[in-house]
C-alpha cells in the first residue's frame, strides 16, 4: 500500500506497536508514497508520544512542525516546539508555519517560540 509499517501503525494510533518496531530497529526516516516519516504521521495524528520515539530528521521540503501546523495538531505543535523545532524554517515553497494557519491558538504558540528565543 505504500506505507510503512512504522507509519502505518501511528496512524492507527497503535503507540505500543510503533514503540516496538523502534526498539525493534524499524527505520522511521522511511517515507511513505508521498514521501511522509512517521514523523510527519505521528504529527498529523497528533500523538505527542510517539513524537517523542519518532525525533530524527527533518523533511527537505516540510518539516515535521509544517505537518503539525497545517494538521491543527496543536499538542503536536506544542511537543514540537518544545523540543526545538524552528518555526521560522522554511519549506520547499519558502513559507514559514505562520503562514501555514490562521488559527488563533496555534499562531499564539509559534510567538511564543519566537519571544522566547
Amino acid at each position: 500500500s505504500g506505507v510503512p509499517v512504522l507509519n502505518h501503525a501511528i496512524l492507527t494510533r497503535n503507540p505500543d506497536v510503533a514503540r516496538l518496531l523502534v526498539d525493534k530497529g524499524v527505520n522511521p526516516l522511511l517515507r511513505d508514497s508521498t514521501g511522509q516519516t512517521a514523523l510527519h504521521a505521528a504529527a498529523k495524528v497528533d500523538n505527542s508520544s510517539v513524537l517523542l520515539e519518532m525525533l530524527s530528521g527533518a523533511d527537505q521540503g516540510d518539516t515535521p512542525l509544517h505537518v503539525a501546523v497545517r494538521e491543527t495538531s496543536v499538542e503536536a505543535i506544542r511537543f514540537l516546539v518544545f523540543a526545538g523545532a524552528d518555526p521560522n524554517i522554511t519549506n520547499k515553497d519558502g513559507l514559514v508555519c505562520r503562514m501555514l494557519t490562521r488559527k488563533n491558538q496555534i499562531l499564539q504558540i509559534l510567538r511564543d517560540y519566537t519571544s522566547a528565543r
